[in-house]
């Protein structure tokens, strides 16, 4: 339950045992079976003037004190960024948070209802919502970035064998 814990590992440990498969420990992947969703389809959230509003709705399951956690990972996507989160009316596509199994997210805009899972007991720190809802805006992990190798070098002699 400390809020200091590295969202990795919260992440690890919530989705120890999910059935749901996976990429990359956290990303569900693209419903539209594409290795490169972006490119293909556009995952971006679109732009209205100066900001990307992005619809969202809140599964109603959770406590206040957890439902403030989640507001507060959105609201500090606001203070630094273009990114307006607005609760959705009619809007088709919408994030949906949600206390699944796990905590997981697609990888940037899907269309329609876009699941990010945020289990109740294991996910909600704002740390580890501030990660799936990036994923959900369309960022990868670090660690596969085309351009990764440019910045990391493979220390060979440290991997244990097998």
């Amino acid at each position: 339950t400390d809020e200091n814990t590295d969202p990795t590992e919260v992440i690890s440990k919530a989705n120890a045992d999910i059935k749901t498969p996976l990429i990359f420990g956290d990303i569900a992947p693209s419903r539209k079976r594409n290795a490169v969703p972006c490119t293909a389809t556009g995952c971006k959230w679109p732009k209205s003037g100066s900001y990307v509003y992005i619809p969202i709705y809140i599964a109603n399951h959770y406590s206040g004190a957890e439902l403030s956690i989640i507001l507060r990972a959105l609201l500090s996507f606001e203070r630094s960024t273009c990114i307006r989160f607005v609760w959705r009316r009619t809007q088709s596509s919408y994030l949906y948070f949600y206390s699944g199994s796990g905590c997981w997210s697609y990888l940037g805009r899907q269309g329609g209802r876009q699941p990010v899972s945020l289990r109740k007991n294991g996910c909600i720190f704002q740390s580890t919502v501030e990660h799936e809802i990036n994923h959900a805006l369309g960022f990868h992990h670090e660690q596969v970035r085309s351009d990764r190798d440019n910045y990391v070098q493979i220390l060979t002699q440290n991997i244990k064998p097998g």
